[in-house]
Parts: C-alpha cells; structure tokens; sequence
C-alpha cells in the first residue's frame, strides 16, 4: 500500500523540539544545490533517515510517498508506471521516495527519475536496504546520484542529540549506548540480537535466497565475534576468559555446527562493508591480514560482554571500544561516498 499526500500531511510524526543529526545540514545543501542529481538516503533502523529527511524539508515544497510493506510481501496499490505518472504531474519542487525499495517494481521507477530531476524535481529516496540502494548508483542512477549514509554517530553528535556535555561519564555512555536512538536502545544481549535480527540479517537475506536465516545469523554473529576477538590486546588477563565462537552461536540459539563456507564468509561480509556495519583496515605489510571494526558502538559494546561474561566494563574494555570508534572515524572523515 502506498501512503500518498501532501508533504504537510504527514509533518506531524516531526516534533519541531527534536534536534536534527548531522546530515540533515547534507540534504539541505542537496535541496539548494543546482545539481541534476538524486539523493539517495541510506542506513540501518534507527538511525533517523526519515526524521532527519522531513526535518530538513520542513519548509520547502515537497511530496511524500512511502512504501507500506504489508505482511512480509511487496503489495503495493499502485503500478510504476502509475508512480511515474504522478511524479510527472506533480508540482512540487521535492519528492520524498521513502523506503523507495519497497515500491513495486521500484528499478522502472528508478529509470525515470534523472529525467525528472533533469526537469528540476529535487529526488530524495531512503531505504533500510542499503545494499539494494547502493546497486541502484551503479545501474539506473550512475553518475545520477549522490548517497548519504546514516549508520556512523559520532561523539560529538552524540553529544549535542542528547544534551551532554563531554566528560567521562559522556564517553562511556557514547561507547556503551551510542549509535541509534533511544527507541531501538542496545541494552543487553537480548535487545542486541532483536536489533541484530530486525536491521541487519532480514534487511540482507533477500540476496542471499539459496541460505537459511541461520546460516546468515551464523556468519554475521562469527564476524561480530572476531570483530572483538581479533583485535584484542593478549597482555590484557580479563581476555582469556573469552568463550569460543561457537558457543556464542549457541548462546543466540544459533546450531554451533553450521558449516560456515569461505565463500559465504566473504559475501556475507562485503555486505556488510557495503551496507556500513563494519569496516576493515588492511595491514600495510600484507594484503591479506585485516582488522574488523563494527561501527556501531552499542553492538561492539554488547558484544564483549557476551564474549566475556561480563556484565559491566572496565577501562581497559572501553579502550578497545574507543578504539573501534577512533578508526570509524577516521575512516569516514577520509572517505568520499
């Protein structure tokens, strides 16, 4: 089902109080901007993609559609080409495409888009499945699209969303909690594998239809494992009373005997990298040694303590995790989508 109307129609999920996150001043410069471009929107639940977007179109003319995805399956009440029509005939300046692959039929809708932000059509589309988004710039959008990612907080936005100032108990609640907003909060290792489950394995399992979902939570979970486990310090006592991998499995109700196939490993994780739930830094003196970092704070946080059996964290834990955070930093300040 497809929820059309006025922009003003559907403001009302917007408190004007609620602060706005940092790429939110990125889609402004996008709506002012003169480029013939569409914007694409992306990252895990969570993260405010949609709030951040109806913020910074707050003022302006603009349309909003969202895909309603009803039980499980792509029902929607109008065809692309109906969708297209109306995109046509409209007479905002802003088209907000929320959940855009939701849509039926959603790559024909994609093929009409840069005619219409040739025409002046301000294009902004978001979605929860980052990797479908993504494919998206290098078929029906390349070289027609610019991309936001949502996934990364950073300590200073962190502070400024929740009205903190920068002290230590602020440092250690942004590597214990950081990362999503308090509404889908990472608290303990139940929480962590719901919001595991509802944002990353069933966004990704579409592309891998030949897998169970266990196999998928085995490889995902084995990742986040060697995330932690990998980039320990051995001089450190406290990291030798880590459980193995398989029995974290089994601690998630996951089959500790799956058969996890290098060629699954390596797809499962370039997804992964492409969707921004990890990054990887190469070691310069080899090209095949790596190190993993998760970039949400809250699952990196989680994670330990499951790992360790742990239930509050010392220094010297939340130092692996600021160090996680260092890197992911550092890594999107360099990068250039």
């Amino acid at each position: 089902m497809i929820i059309r109307g006025a922009y003003e129609e559907h403001n009302n999920k917007v408190e004007p109080q609620w602060k706005q996150r940092d790429f939110v001043s990125t889609i402004k410069s996008y709506i002012n901007n003169s480029l013939q471009k569409i914007l694409i929107v992306s990252g895990l639940r969570g993260t405010g993609k949609t709030t951040g977007v109806l913020q910074a179109c707050a003022c302006e003319s603009a349309i909003y559609y969202r895909a309603q995805l009803l039980n499980k399956d792509y029902d929607t009440q109008y065809t692309a080409s109906e969708i297209i029509e109306q995109l046509i005939n409209d007479k905002h300046k802003i088209v907000i495409l929320d959940e855009f692959t939701w849509f039926q039929d959603y790559s024909v809708i994609a093929k009409a888009l840069p005619t219409l932000a040739e025409n002046g059509k301000k294009i902004i589309l978001t979605g929860t499945e980052s990797l479908s988004l993504e494919l998206l710039r290098s078929s029906s959008l390349i070289h027609r699209s610019q991309l936001v990612h949502t996934n990364y907080f950073s300590y200073d936005e962190y502070l400024r969303l929740n009205n903190l100032y920068d002290r230590k108990e602020s440092t250690y609640e942004y590597l214990t909690l950081g990362g999503i907003f308090p509404k889908y909060a990472i608290n303990n290792g139940f929480t962590m594998n719901e919001y595991i489950k509802d944002s990353i394995i069933d966004g990704i399992m579409k592309y891998f239809p030949k897998n169970n979902q266990d196999d998928i939570r085995a490889v995902i979970y084995t990742i986040f494992y060697d995330a932690v486990r990998r980039n320990d310090l051995p001089n450190v006592p406290l990291y030798k009373n880590a459980i193995s991998s398989k029995e974290l499995l089994e601690e998630f109700g996951i089959d500790a005997d799956v058969k996890i196939t290098k060629d699954l490993f390596d797809k499962v994780s370039d997804v992964l990298l492409q969707i921004g739930v990890i990054i990887r830094v190469g070691n310069y003196k080899s090209n095949e040694e790596y190190r993993t970092y998760i970039v949400n704070p809250a699952i990196t946080s989680q994670m330990i303590k499951c790992i360790y059996k742990i239930e509050n964290l010392d220094d010297r834990l939340y130092g692996h995790i600021f160090e996680a955070m260092t890197v992911v930093k550092l890594r999107e300040y360099y990068t250039d989508d």
